[in-house]
């Protein structure tokens, strides 16, 4: 069976993929009604595929995944879970807020290399205070980041206010002049810096978020590595050297 997908995936999420589709055709696939599909039909989960890719393709196909897959092992049940997880926020974190960064009032200037830097500690700040962000010393041991490197940097921030806890900001700034870029207020107990912060745990969590950047459509045509040493994540313009 030939399957044109637009990803490249590993043998064994591929020889996954081409048997959850053959199951799927031979139990009536697109001509069957969708109650009758739900209940007669569960994808299998194994723990050697690669989860989010996986997905993927079976979405490319239009084969329904559902809510309630049939796990192998305990493992990859455990494993097709935390991958869930984790894409639904390195998606957000894409989305709501490096993509419009990018996009919007930064300047990418000639270089051909940008560092997405997170930080996960909390500024608690007074009203009208301004918060001094010194992205530097999160990256002075990487190597691979220099004076020609664009900086883009995560942060958040919680404003103390009168009569009441405050608000907490999650914030984009060019690294170069501490501009922001991208701003959110949310409520003082939000967790979405803390969730970000899971992204970076270990090199599991990290090959997830970079496979999230990488499926975006906006960075199309860049390296995507995830920098050693830091929370960073390093975007390689094809032109550079």
């Amino acid at each position: 069976m030939s399957i044109p997908l637009p990803m490249n995936l590993d043998a064994a999420t591929l020889d996954a993929v081409k048997d959850v589709l053959q199951d799927f055709v031979a139990k009536g696939g697109q001509d069957t009604c969708e109650s009758e599909r739900h209940q007669a039909y569960r994808v299998r989960v194994t723990h050697e595929i690669a989860p989010g890719p996986f997905r993927a393709a079976l979405d490319f196909l239009q084969v329904p995944i559902g809510d309630n897959p049939v796990f192998e092992t305990v493992a990859a049940k455990w494993k097709y879970q935390a991958t869930s997880q984790l894409e639904a926020i390195g998606k957000d974190l894409v989305t709501q807020f490096i993509e419009p960064a990018l996009f919007g009032d930064m300047n990418l200037g000639p270089h051909s290399r940008t560092v997405v830097l997170f930080q996960h500690e909390v500024a608690s700040l007074r009203p009208h205070e301004e918060y001094a962000m010194d992205p530097q010393c999160s990256l002075t041991r990487c190597a691979k980041i220099t004076e020609k490197t664009n900086l883009l940097v995560f942060g958040s921030v919680q404003e103390k206010r009168t009569r009441c806890k405050g608000a907490k900001y999650y914030r984009m700034y060019e690294g170069t002049n501490g501009r922001v870029l991208v701003e959110k207020e949310a409520q003082w107990e939000d967790p979405f810096d803390t969730l970000v912060a899971e992204l970076f745990k270990g090199s599991f969590q990290r090959a997830i978020f970079r496979d999230v950047i990488v499926a975006s459509r906006a960075f199309k045509g860049l390296g995507v590595e995830m920098v050693d040493g830091a929370d960073a994540v390093l975007l390689c313009a094809p032109w550079g050297a």
